[in-house]
């Protein structure tokens, strides 16, 4: 699985020391193919866990995580296997300053984003990165014109970005409300 072994080397480009691999019922080699690459980079996995596509909560696994000192996760699955529900538990517990890899199982990114993150035209204050944490290039677009959601609160969000050394940009589109 070379996805996996890409995975070990963004952990590595990204700083990481300490990576927690999770896989859905499906893929449990993803383990074994992050954590063989994983070594040759330095890069140590420090706990291994099958989510359960079924379960109601994973807020027990996520505990696990944040317990193993994980500076990162690796999701070796897919989105439709609970995977949103299992990023939404895993940034209640870890908060933002714990990167997460996942695999193209989660693709694409508006899905994810969509089952994970159940909010549109800002970001709520829990999800900002703070203290210079990093967070994946964020391109946010926006409506004008919406009178649901203003256009400032995706401004400010795209700002609080930037401020802390972050990629991100809002692309506004003029006149158009909201979609």
């Amino acid at each position: 699985h070379l996805q996996a072994a890409a995975a070990a080397q963004l952990a590595r480009q990204l700083g990481l020391k300490r990576v927690f691999v999770l896989a859905d019922e499906q893929n449990g080699g993803f383990e074994h193919y992050f954590g063989r690459a994983a070594r040759e980079l330095a890069v140590r996995v420090v706990g291994t866990a099958i989510w359960d596509p079924e379960a109601k909560s994973y807020r027990g696994l996520a505990l696990r995580v944040r317990r193993s000192g994980a500076d990162g996760v690796y999701l070796g699955g897919h989105l439709s296997a609970n995977g949103g529900k299992l990023l939404r538990d895993l940034r209640a517990a870890l908060g933002s300053r714990v990167a997460v890899i996942a695999s193209d199982g989660f693709l694409p990114i508006a899905d994810v984003v969509t089952a994970a993150f159940p909010v549109s035209g800002s970001c709520p204050g829990p999800l900002l990165p703070k203290d210079k944490a990093r967070a994946a290039p964020l391109t946010a677009f926006h409506g004008t014109a919406d009178p649901v959601l203003q256009i400032k609160w995706g401004r400010e969000a795209v700002n609080a970005f930037k401020e802390q050394g972050n990629q991100a940009e809002l692309r506004e589109y003029e006149g158009v409300g909201h979609a």
